[in-house]
């Protein structure tokens, strides 16, 4: 399993970066960790170098603070280490 430094993340990033989307479950009343663990595993099985969420992509206007939380420790956790994991926090202040 590969482990990155910050210098390695700082100086060797090349390539593109997934967004990571969040799934919800039918209705959007929660989000669907399985489905978003399932994602990541599949993208970080096919090899890619980088998955990052964001505040926009992963919907973190529509998630408490506690959710935002799950969903980054979701992703960290079925990456494995097999990538660079770049994790958004909660979005404040304006544009």
């Amino acid at each position: 399993m590969a482990k990155f430094s910050r210098d390695h993340i700082r100086f060797n990033l090349e390539g593109p970066v997934f967004p990571i989307p969040t799934p919800f479950t039918e209705g959007g009343a929660a989000v669907d960790h399985d489905a978003l663990a399932k994602y990541v595993d599949f993208l970080a099985g096919a090899g890619v170098a980088a998955l990052m969420s964001t505040v926009g992509t992963s919907r973190f206007n529509l998630l408490s603070f506690d959710e935002m939380k799950a969903v980054n420790a979701t992703i960290a956790k079925a990456a494995k280490g097999r990538c660079i994991v770049i994790l958004a926090g909660p979005m404040t202040g304006g544009t």
